[in-house]
């Protein structure tokens, strides 16, 4: 996510599935990618420095040629594991966003 057009915002810390994470909002300048509308929103524990879950929306403009983009999509990680000192998630599991629950 680090290079010339991409903008990295720290929001406020939040608790996500009773753990407290480090918020940072991807977004990109215009002319950058195929798709500059769209943006992340990164959930890393406060703890581990870990990605735990992120946000994100699909802006595509050939998936969208009249503007907008699809709603709102919270992807969450499912367990880790860890190979030659690397730390991966084992899954992922994908859900609509909802903002009437917490953070997600």
């Amino acid at each position: 996510f680090d290079g010339k057009g991409v903008n990295l915002e720290l929001l406020p810390q939040v608790t996500f599935k009773g753990k407290t994470e480090n918020v940072v909002k991807v977004t990109y300048d215009g002319g950058v990618g195929s798709a500059p509308d769209d943006y992340y929103i990164m959930y890393i524990n406060a703890e581990t420095n870990l990605l735990d879950a992120f946000k994100y929306i699909v802006s595509y403009p050939e998936y969208f040629p009249n503007g907008g983009h699809a709603p709102e999509k919270i992807t969450v990680t499912q367990g880790t594991t860890t190979v030659n000192g690397i730390v991966f998630a084992k899954g992922f599991k994908t859900y609509w966003s909802n903002e009437e629950k917490e953070n997600g």
